[in-house]
Order: structure tokens, then sequence, then C-alpha cells
């Protein structure tokens, strides 16, 4: 249905002829058709220049203002603070020299021809032999003797595993009460997924901006250029942070664009990502995203 507003315009004018008083003693204009012709004739265009009539139509998104049609959108804006601990779930607490680690021992077989797999449990004690008595050396801080020391303490295939192992991340996770990861640690260019975006079944998201990302710059209290971790141990240079996003197996790289990613039928995600290394656990980030949301629908074959 559409309704259309006018606005009444009522001119009263003393010198008009067929003024009258009424019963109340209040001025009443009693105009001939020919007056009133007269009169529109002459305001009508800037009655028009002047005002503005909305047409609200309940099945599209367009409206007409001054004679000229436009489309009208709801925006979404994304304007999210967080660090990369808000990425990953609470560490619990470990008692890193009583935890222990899986470690896969492959043997071959001369006589059958096959090699079979071994899956051993390992205690983490094991990198903390040195000085267990006094002051426990971590294998990590210092290996020096621990090739004895697991000679002593284990056979030869424990002792393998124990240094083939030592610095596989998922051990330094269990064993080393000291490890702090870093992008060159755990993988600089695993994906992490800083927030998802549910696009409504019948929707479609369609990006306004490319996304920013931002970094707090403490001294300042402003947002500036957003920089990750140290690319290398030797120098200060770090990684630039940019985000990338993802919907459904499709990866659209580093520029959110304006293609309508969505399902007639289903809810979907649309995900805003970046790289591990190009984040620092030591910084605050912001994001700020414009996105629409359009009718779409399934394409039936």
């Amino acid at each position: 249905m559409k309704k259309v507003a006018f606005l009444t315009l009522v001119l009263i004018s003393a010198s008009l002829a067929g003024c009258t008083s009424g019963a109340d003693g209040q001025a009443q204009v009693e105009l001939t058709d020919d007056q009133v012709d007269n009169i529109m004739d002459e305001y009508f265009q800037d009655f028009v220049n002047n005002t503005t009539v909305t047409i609200n139509d309940e099945t599209s998104n367009v409206y007409y203002q001054n004679g000229s049609i436009s489309t009208q959108s709801n925006y979404f804006i994304v304007d999210y603070t967080f660090t990369k601990s808000d990425l990953f779930d609470a560490p619990e607490e470990v008692d890193h020299m009583n935890n222990t680690f899986e470690a896969i021992y492959v043997e071959y077989n001369v006589s059958t021809n096959q090699n079979t797999t071994y899956t051993y449990q390992l205690d983490c004690i094991g990198f903390y032999l040195v000085g267990i008595q006094t002051t426990p050396v971590p294998y990590w801080e210092n290996s020096a003797n621990y090739d004895t020391a697991w000679a002593n303490s284990y056979n030869s295939t424990i002792a393998d595993l124990y240094q083939n192992n030592a610095y596989e991340t998922a051990v330094r996770w269990a064993c080393d009460e000291n490890y702090n990861p870093n992008g060159s640690q755990t993988g600089s260019l695993e994906l992490l997924t800083i927030l998802d975006i549910t696009i409504p079944a019948g929707k479609g998201l369609m990006c306004e901006n490319t996304g920013i990302i931002k970094m707090l710059d403490t001294e300042t209290g402003t947002y500036g250029y957003a920089y990750g971790e140290v690319m290398y141990s030797w120098r200060d240079d770090r990684y630039a942070t940019t985000l990338s996003y993802q919907f459904d197996t499709f990866t659209s790289g580093i520029s959110c664009t304006a293609m309508t990613l969505g399902s007639g039928s289903a809810d979907t995600t649309f995900s805003v990502t970046t790289y591990d290394g190009y984040l620092d656990y030591d910084e605050q980030y912001r994001v700020y995203l414009v996105y629409t949301l359009v009718d779409v629908e399934d394409h039936i074959v």
C-alpha cells in the first residue's frame, strides 16, 4: 500500500474579496473557484520545490524525493576493540613439569617389510632432569648434559623421543613453563578469526568499505598504524597488520568488496580474519567495518 502525505496550504488575506465575519467573530475567507485556480497557478511550483513527498513502498527500497529517485539502505557498523589474547580460549593453569605429552615412534621390521607405529605417553619431567635434586635446569634453557641424563634414565628409544620431540609446538605447550609463543614458533601464517557475522537466510552481505584495523598508541590514546610481532629476532621490523575475509570456502584476501555474499534459504557466516604473526600479544587493536544487507533468492536450476 502506498500512502502520500500532502501539505495543505491555507492562505488568509484581508485584502481578498469575500471576507466575512463568522459567528464567533473570527474572519472567514470565501473564495470562488476561479480565485482558487489563480492562487494554485501562482504558488504551486514554489510548493513543489520546497516540499518533500515521500512514498513508502513496503515491497522495495526506493523512495522519491523532490522528483528524484534514491536508494534507501540499512547500514551496519562493526566497531570492535580486541587484543590477540581475546582470540583464544583462556589458558588453563598447567603444572608443566608434571605434565605429559604424546610421542610417536615408528619401527621397521625387516622380516615382514612393514612399519609398526607406537604411541608413547611420556612425562615432561624428562626435560627437567638436570639439577632435579636442587634447582632444575629446563632442557630449553640449557641442553648441556641432557644426553647423559636421558641415557642414565631411559632406554635408547625413549631418549631419542625426548631429543626428537623437544621443539615440537605441542610439547613446548605441555612441558615448557617459560614458553611464550610468537608467530615464528607457532607458525605466523596460522589464520585467526577476529569475529564472525551471521548473514540471515534471504539476505546477502555487501561491504561498503574494505575494513580498517588500527593499533592503540598508549602514549597519545589514539589509534594509528597497526603492527604485529617482530619479524626477526635481530631486528625490530614488525609485520604490518592486515585483514582478510572468508565466506563459506571462499577467501577474498585483503579486500572486502561489494560482492553479494549470502543464501536465499540458509543462514551463512562471514568471517573477519588475520594471520597470527600480524598481531602482537601486548597491543590493542580496533576493527572498523561497514556493510549492508540486501534481499537475495536462491537460483533454481
